[in-house]
């Protein structure tokens, strides 16, 4: 328990700290996220960590977890005329 509970709060300090490098970088911190989750899991390959994640959990964490924080970001961050072009 003491584990997992070490990785989430490494992976919560680097998502905090990777903010404000996407605001300086002036790229979307969703890419970021993504990209930094790809290297965190190919580290966690390569130690051979087992943090019990299996592949039929993947669906239920995209879906309910990760989804809906992007789409609310992505809907926070949308110009509201680019959204009324689209309306028509």
């Amino acid at each position: 328990m003491l584990h997992a509970l070490s990785l989430l709060m490494i992976a919560l300090l680097v998502a905090v700290s990777l903010y404000p490098l996407a605001n300086k970088l002036r790229l979307p911190f969703s890419l970021l996220l993504v990209l930094a989750g790809m290297a965190a899991a190919s580290i966690i390959d390569y130690f051979n960590f087992d943090i019990g994640l299996r592949w039929f959990h993947v669906h239920t964490i995209a879906i309910t977890v990760l989804l809906p924080p992007l789409v609310f970001e992505s809907a926070l961050h949308m110009p509201w005329q680019q959204l009324k072009k689209g309306r028509a």
